[in-house]
């Protein structure tokens, strides 16, 4: 099967910046091959990775995960590095790297004990999904091995953004706080991580975000209409996301 990646080139350095600062990866190569003819220390190689394509059910899957993927890796959480991929079949799939040796999937996280372990990070992993409008953080789609230089992992977010309903989605929660995955009754939330985190999401917001999901258009994974949504239903939810994160418990100082 013949898959072709696209890459927006003028937001390439950007995303590589937080992947470069996450440690503890999962990611194993299955295969090297012969050294490449006239590139430096290059070898092509096989890796295990993930396919997500569209259904009946999930109309918008690879949208929400492109988008969420990239917005993800701009606000620095660990998230499995993907793309989107033309299809031989003329279909549109996110495929991104498989974590655990050989592809195995690591145990289920918990909860209390990420949020103990990595509070600041925690604590931005809800307010991306609150910013997203993800009612799915589980323990299934978070990973975390007490290892050294281990770190957590977030993946799954085809129940964010436009789920299976399209713009009627966004309209529906646009100004919900969405505040119920699993690490939310673990967190202590301060009040100075909060206003950082919503601060940096309406950073993105203004900066970065139109250029990600005119990306994911011009791939066709969205329409016209639907980018327009998308972009609007972030950038008023950034403005008003410390308001939603000011409902989390506790007033602990993290630091």
């Amino acid at each position: 099967m013949r898959i072709v990646y696209f890459t927006n080139p003028k937001l390439l350095d950007i995303i590589m910046q937080p992947m470069g600062k996450v440690g503890g990866s999962y990611y194993a190569i299955d295969v090297l091959y012969d050294p490449l003819d006239g590139t430096s220390g290059a070898q092509a190689c096989s890796v295990h990775a993930v396919a997500k394509r569209n259904s009946l059910g999930a109309p918008h899957l690879v949208a929400n995960e492109f988008i969420c993927g990239r917005l993800a890796m701009l606000m620095g959480l660990p998230v499995p590095p993907g793309a989107m991929a033309k299809l031989d079949d003329g279909g549109l799939a996110y495929v991104s790297l498989r974590f655990g040796p050989r592809g195995e999937r690591p145990p289920p996280v918990a909860p209390a004990e990420l949020v103990a372990d990595h509070p600041e990070l925690a604590l931005r992993i809800v307010a991306f999904d609150c910013w997203v409008a993800n009612t799915d953080r589980h323990e299934g789609n978070l990973i975390y091995l007490k290892a050294p230089g281990s770190r957590p992992m977030i993946f799954d977010h085809d129940k964010a953004l436009m789920a299976g309903l399209g713009k009627e989605r966004l309209e529906r929660v646009r100004d919900e706080a969405i505040l119920d995955g699993c690490l939310v009754e673990h967190l202590r939330a301060s009040k100075g991580g909060r206003a950082k985190a919503a601060e940096h999401c309406r950073w993105i917001a203004d900066n970065l975000l139109e250029g990600v999901c005119d990306e994911a258009f011009g791939a066709g994974a969205v329409s016209e209409d639907d980018r327009d949504a998308v972009v609007d239903f972030l950038r008023v939810r950034a403005t008003s996301l410390l308001t939603m994160l000011n409902q989390l418990p506790g007033q602990l100082e993290l630091g």
